[in-house]
């Protein structure tokens, strides 16, 4: 606490020669990490001396830099700059765990995964976004509306979480910056609270959920091989309360996730490329039996073995692309 309340005072005694001051004012104007440590400081016993002091003086100045259509841009100090999904989500789910009110923020957010503008807003922010809704406390935003906008995500996102990948978000602040948004993370919570029993147990995202505990074994933590060999604090911070999630919104549920699982892994067998050559054959030797076996009798008429031709398009047809 007495780091967080000193920072810039202790970084720039221990600070390389060299190294610009500067970056340490930046730091310090910056949304997204200026939301984050308000939100750590949510989880700190108020007893813990400077909590209440540090965590009204971050709450006042993210809500002195707030926008007029309740959006955040990402430095508090430039008027200018216009609004920004990712600012804005973190501030929200700051601010709500002290218990401010952001009911016209939350209202941006709605608008803009509804609306991403010209811009086009990245993917995983919106993902960022859609995840601070879901777990917002005393949330009034629908269920129905939540599910449309994860149904679109996942559909665009779900072939990827065979990978291990995150997100660099650049912006600018007087000089470049980036933030690391751990999308698949984020992803599975969402999908664990909107569709746990198709989406969550799904084998894309159980083998995705497998690999990341797997690599916390092997590793000690979560490392996203294209962010660096390192493990990022901030990140596995995330996993952790991720992970917290998940478990809680599964011990709600009133069925297991096993027969589901299973399933999802009947139907991926069944509707794999090789599966489909299969029945494809199949079908397609049935078709010449059926024609080969009608021309053979002496009183042949078409509806004889339409049933036969009929069953067999449909196999073939069944055995289309799998939606995933």
């Amino acid at each position: 606490m007495h780091y967080v309340d000193q920072r810039l005072e202790i970084e720039q005694s221990i600070t390389a020669a060299g190294t610009s001051v500067d970056s340490l004012q930046i730091s310090e104007s910056n949304v997204i990490k200026l939301s984050e440590v308000l939100y750590a400081l949510a989880g700190v016993p108020t007893s813990v001396a400077p909590r209440e002091q540090i965590a009204k003086r971050i709450a006042e100045l993210l809500r002195s830099a707030r926008r007029t259509d309740g959006g955040w841009p990402y430095y508090v100090e430039n008027s200018s700059d216009e609004s920004e999904l990712l600012p804005t989500a973190y501030a929200v789910r700051a601010l709500v765990a002290h218990g401010y009110n952001v009911d016209e923020s939350t209202e941006y957010l709605r608008e803009r995964l509804k609306n991403p503008g010209e811009s086009q807003t990245d993917v995983s922010v919106q993902v960022t976004a859609l995840y601070v809704l879901c777990f917002l406390p005393d949330s009034e935003v629908p269920n129905s509306e939540l599910r449309a906008a994860f149904s679109s995500l996942w559909l665009r996102l779900a072939p990827l979480l065979s990978q291990d990948l995150e997100a660099n978000i650049e912006y600018w602040g007087g000089r470049m910056s980036y933030v690391r948004v751990p999308w698949q993370l984020y992803l599975l919570a969402i999908a664990a609270k909107l569709s746990p029993y198709r989406r969550f147990a799904s084998s894309l995202a159980q083998r995705r959920l497998k690999a990341i505990l797997g690599g916390v074994e092997v590793n000690g933590g979560l490392i996203y091989p294209h962010s660096g060999r390192d493990l990022s604090s901030r990140t596995n911070a995330i996993l952790f309360e991720v992970l917290g999630i998940i478990r809680e919104q599964l011990n709600v549920r009133k069925l297991p996730l096993g027969p589901f699982e299973v399933y999802e892994e009947i139907k991926k067998g069944v509707s794999s490329r090789t599966a489909r050559y299969i029945i494809r054959a199949a079908a397609l030797g049935l078709i010449v039996f059926a024609v080969v076996s009608w021309l053979r009798e002496r009183d042949h008429h078409i509806g004889e073995f339409a049933p036969e031709i009929i069953s067999s398009v449909l196999l073939i047809l069944l055995t289309g692309k799998r939606e995933v």
